[in-house]
């Protein structure tokens, strides 16, 4: 191989190194700073911190039940528990501070940056790690995912120190170093459930070795690798079964996730099944009750989650050439410039933080150099094994989206990987280009094309959908920054009129602020687009009620309770505005409708309900309280 540039005139190699440790340092101080003030905007501009949404505020309120005693409630796990519970443990230590997490994972973040470059050094040497290390910076979805409260930045630190684990347990094979790795791949697979991909994959191959009776490992180290990891993750399994009541290894979201990226309508972009709220704290119970009518009895969430698994695999059974079709899409989205929107749009958070923009790596860069350092690499040698294993890893990452769905949030974590092999590939290109190589410089342009080339084809999605402004303007509304948030909602609107959560959330701020017709029309809407929103009927038929058009909120109040016969201030408004229109033995059932479920009735109402109908049908005798509720 052609060397480099030459070394300055009179660097000893102690002195190289010390200048090396110097550079690293540098970079990594840049990288705080960098993390600092992007931070300092993110605090002040972006509510998320004090108000988080969706998969984040699920954690955030699971966090708090941790860390008040309570825990995760008489249910197997829906999602994996080790991030929630790590949440729960500093809120019961330090209260409620999401702000700290948030540091603390930047904190990380920095870290695994210098995890990189260790691994960079380990494998291709100290010059092609520090380049690494400059890669994975300047690649803006991993900072951008370190101020959220989700767990990807975490899953990054502990699948980057479960390589180091195996790294030293396949240069030295030892039973005690196999059982660490193992132990470290239960721990990855509690924070991120798709980790068992990996370890399967890992699995399967030091079998293969053994097999093959190469790098002396023997089957006691195996054995030792899948004792640690079931040592992890058993207790959680116990306690699905004996807490939760229903078998499930560790979660039990993993067939309507794999069936809302399997069906008829998929685009191979990470997306709510059509009919779905799309809100993770509604996602089981909306599942369940589908699977629960659709197999006619009350199903455990692990037969729920087998229904939708079922769902998935007969589209993909049934319609062979779709599913191939879709999985091409699949292919092409996995490796696309495009950061999938998920939970969080990073193109719009550059509109409010501009900071985010200077991390300018786009996705075809990274992977097309990392492929080009992959195949300038030495292909044998005492890192051989180490190589296999960042390439499983990845390719785990990959399965993951394939077989589920695209979304930047799942393809982050094979990012710091990616950019161990783009660093040596982007120092193998500055070796030929000094070395007026230009076939060899050539292979690495064409690399970057074929990505480049990938992402000149359309997405299926824009780049700023109604999610992104919808999500925002909820935190703010959560805060009371009404006007905010009702400017977020338009925004939504704007570039989806038919997004039914933007309409139901403007409803609410357009309450609070008083415009209850311009609710109204939003509330309407929203029942429109999707009628089997128990809560925007409920909430349009108390409006109704407080304008005193009782006839169309009853109508309402009964759609409610037709898809929630449990809704229970329904069954209590609607005896209200029942005695308001003269239904009096109406009225009375509501109120037995509401004692059955705990609620509570105004005594005046009850008193009056009385007197005029003193013979109530069935036994309805000291009825609880409530007033009319919203």
């Amino acid at each position: 191989m052609t060397a480099g540039p030459p070394s300055l005139p009179g660097s000893s190699p102690a002195e190289m190194d010390i200048r090396g440790r110097w550079i690293v340092a540098a970079v990594l101080l840049s990288a705080a700073l960098v993390r600092v003030v992007y931070l300092l905007h993110y605090f002040a501009d972006v509510p998320y911190v004090d108000a988080p949404i969706v998969d984040s505020a699920f954690y955030d309120r699971w966090a708090q039940r941790v860390a008040s005693g309570e825990g995760y409630g008489p249910m197997p796990y829906y999602m994996a528990p080790l991030y929630p519970y790590l949440l729960g443990v500093l809120y019961w230590i330090t209260g409620r501070t999401p702000g700290l997490v948030i540091g603390l994972q930047a904190v990380l973040g920095v870290l695994n940056l210098y995890l990189v470059y260790r691994i960079g050094r380990r494998l291709f040497g100290h010059s092609a790690g520090l380049t690494a290390m400059v890669v994975a910076l300047l690649y803006a979805p991993l900072m951008f995912l370190e101020s959220k409260l989700l767990t990807e930045t975490l899953s990054i630190t502990v699948s980057l120190g479960t390589l180091f684990l195996l790294f030293r347990a396949l240069e030295r094979p030892l039973t005690r170093r196999f059982l660490a790795a193992g132990l470290a791949l239960g721990i990855a697979v509690l924070v991120r459930s798709n980790a068992l991909i990996f370890v399967g994959l890992l699995v399967a191959w030091i079998f293969l070795r053994i097999l093959r009776h190469r790098g002396g490992i023997r089957p006691c180290h195996l054995a030792a690798l899948v004792a640690g990891t079931v040592a992890i993750i058993l207790p959680v399994t116990v306690r699905n079964a004996m807490v939760g009541r229903d078998l499930a290894l560790v979660t039990t979201n993993a067939g309507i996730v794999f069936a809302q990226a399997n069906h008829p309508d998929a685009t191979g972009v990470a997306s709510p099944l059509p009919g779905f709220s799309g809100r993770i704290e509604e996602q089981q119970h909306e599942e369940m009750a589908r699977a629960t009518k659709a197999l006619g009895h009350q199903v455990s969430p692990s037969e729920s989650s087998g229904y939708w698994m079922g769902k998935g695999l007969q589209f993909v059974v049934g319609h062979p050439l779709e599913f191939l079709r879709l999985l091409g899409r699949k292919l092409l989205w996995s490796v696309h410039d495009r950061e999938a929107r998920d939970v969080y749009n990073l193109d719009y958070e550059k509109d409010r933080i501009p900071m985010l923009g200077l991390l300018f790596l786009p996705f075809s860069v990274l992977a097309g150099l990392a492929v080009f350092g992959f195949l300038r690499g030495p292909r044998r040698g005492r890192r051989d094994a180490d190589r296999t294993v960042l390439v499983l890893f990845v390719a785990s990452i990959y399965l993951t989206l394939w077989i589920f769905a695209v979304s930047f949030r799942y393809r982050a974590p094979a990012a710091p990987v990616l950019a161990v092999f783009a660093g040596f590939g982007l120092l193998e290109l500055g070796r030929v280009l000094w070395a007026r190589r230009w076939r060899d410089a050539a292979l690495s342009l064409s690399c970057v094309a074929v990505f480049l080339a990938v992402s000149r084809v359309p997405y299926p999605i824009p780049r700023v959908t109604a999610e992104a402004p919808t999500n925002l303007g909820s935190s703010f509304l959560k805060l009371g920054r009404t006007r905010e948030a009702i400017s977020c909602f338009r925004r939504a609107l704007s570039l989806n009129p038919d997004f039914a959560n933007a309409h139901y959330d403007l409803g609410l701020a357009l309450e609070r602020s008083g415009d209850l017709d311009g609710a109204v029309r939003e509330y309407r809407a929203v029942v429109r687009l999707r009628p089997e929103h128990s809560e925007a009927h409920h909430n349009l038929a108390t409006l109704l009620d407080r304008q005193g058009r009782y006839a169309q909120a009853i109508h309402e109040y009964r759609q409610a309770l037709r898809i929630d016969p449990d809704q229970v201030v329904s069954h209590c408004n609607l005896a209200i505005a029942l005695y308001e229109t003269g239904d009096l033995n109406g009225a009375w059932r509501e109120v037995e409708a509401c004692r059955r479920l705990d609620g509570r009735l105004d005594p005046a109402f009850v008193q009056a309900l009385r007197r005029r109908a003193p013979q109530p049908p069935g036994d309805v005798r000291n009825p609880p309280t409530q007033s009319r509720a919203g």
